[in-house]
C-alpha cells in the first residue's frame, strides 16, 4: 500500500496558505506581486502534485487498457485516486448534513449484528464544539480586520462575504460529519466485521480474514506524526490503517494477507492492509466478541 506524504487535502490547504500569504504580501508590498501571480503560485502547488503522480497514473491507464477497459474507463485512471476520494467524501458529508436536517438515520445503521459504539467515550464532541466556536468567532473578527487592512470598502465587503461563505460551508461539512460519526458504529455480523466511522472509513472484513485482535495502549504526543507513533508502537505505517473518530486507537486487528478485504479510508480503497487500529468505547468487550467469532469460525 503506497503511502503519500502529502495527500490532496493537505495540498489544497497548502495552496490556500500560499494564496493567503501572497495576498498579505501584496497588501504590504503592492508592487511586488500581482493578483495573477498569486493565483499562479497557488495553482502551481496543485500542478506540481499532479505532475508528481502522473507517471503512476499513466501506468494505471496502461494496465487498465491491457485488461480490456474502454478509453473512458482508462482515462479515469489518469485522475488521482486521492482527488476522486476527496470529492466523494465531500459529497457524502454533504448528504450527511441533509440527512441531519431531515432527521433521518444514515443508511449504514441497518446492518444486523452485535454493534459497538465509539462516540460516547470519544473526544470528538469536544473537538467539534471547539471548532464550531472558532468558526463562529471568526466572522466578527474577520469583519473588523478586513475593514482595517483593506482601504477599499467595496473590496473589504467582497472579502468579508467570501470568508463568510467559506466559514458557512465549513460548518455544513462539520455538521454533516458529526451526524454521520454519531450515528454509525462497528458491527459484528455473522459473516463479516463491519467497521464504519461516518463517511470517512468503511471496511467489510470476512471473519476468515481476521487473524487475531488484542487491546493496545498507545502513548501519543499531541504534535507527534502518525508514522512516528505507529513505528514506536510496533506497527508498520505502510501496512496499517487507523479507524477512529479523532482518538488514539485502543484495539488492534491483525489481518491475513492471503484473503482480500474491502477497506476504504476517506473514500479511497486501501491495499495490502495488515493491521487495523480501532477505537471503541468498550475495548475489552469488543476484543472478546471478536475472539469468540474467530473461535466459532474455527469450530465450523
Amino acid at each position: 500500500m503506497a503511502e503519500t506524504k502529502l495527500g490532496w487535502e493537505r495540498i489544497f490547504a497548502l495552496a490556500l496558505v500560499v494564496h493567503v500569504a501572497g495576498t498579505v504580501t501584496r497588501w504590504c508590498f503592492p508592487e511586488l506581486l500581482t493578483k495573477s501571480q498569486i493565483w499562479a503560485l497557488a495553482a502551481g502547488v496543485l500542478v506540481l502534485k499532479i505532475l508528481i503522480g502522473f507517471p503512476e497514473a499513466l501506468r494505471c491507464y496502461a494496465q487498465a487498457r491491457r485488461n480490456g477497459a474502454s478509453t473512458v474507463e482508462g482515462v479515469r485512471n489518469l485522475v488521482p485516486a486521492e482527488l476522486i476520494g476527496l470529492f466523494r467524501l465531500e459529497r457524502a458529508t454533504q448528504r450527511g448534513f441533509v440527512t441531519w436536517l431531515r432527521r433521518r438515520p444514515p443508511a449504514t445503521t441497518g446492518i444486523a449484528g452485535q454493534s459497538f459504539e465509539y462516540y460516547q467515550g470519544s473526544q470528538y464532541a469536544t473537538i467539534f464544539l471547539i471548532a464550531m466556536l472558532c468558526c463562529v468567532t471568526e466572522v466578527p473578527l474577520s469583519y473588523l480586520l478586513m475593514g482595517i487592512i483593506l482601504n477599499d470598502p467595496v473590496a473589504a465587503q467582497y472579502a468579508h462575504w467570501a470568508l463568510l461563505a467559506t466559514v458557512a460551508y465549513t460548518m455544513v461539512l462539520m455538521l454533516g460529519d458529526r451526524y454521520l460519526v454519531k450515528h454509525t458504529r462497528h458491527v459484528l455480523a455473522p459473516q463479516r466485521l463491519h467497521l464504519s466511522v461516518g463517511a470517512r472509513f468503511h471496511a467489510q472484513i470476512p471473519w476468515e480474514a481476521v487473524e487475531t485482535a488484542y487491546p493496545v495502549q498507545i502513548a501519543k504526543e499531541l504534535s507527534e506524526a502518525k508514522r512516528a507513533w505507529l513505528r514506536r508502537s510496533g506497527f508498520d505505517p505502510l501496512e496499517t490503517v487507523v479507524c477512529t473518530p479523532v482518538d488514539v486507537p485502543n484495539v488492534a486487528l491483525v489481518l491475513k494477507k492471503s484473503i482480500p478485504v474491502k477497506i476504504e479510508k476517506y473514500q479511497i480503497a486501501q491495499q495490502d492492509v495488515r493491521y487495523v487500529l480501532v477505537y471503541v468505547d468498550e475495548p475489552g468487550t469488543f476484543v472478546q466478541a471478536v475472539r469468540n467469532r474467530l473461535d466459532a469460525q474455527q469450530i465450523a
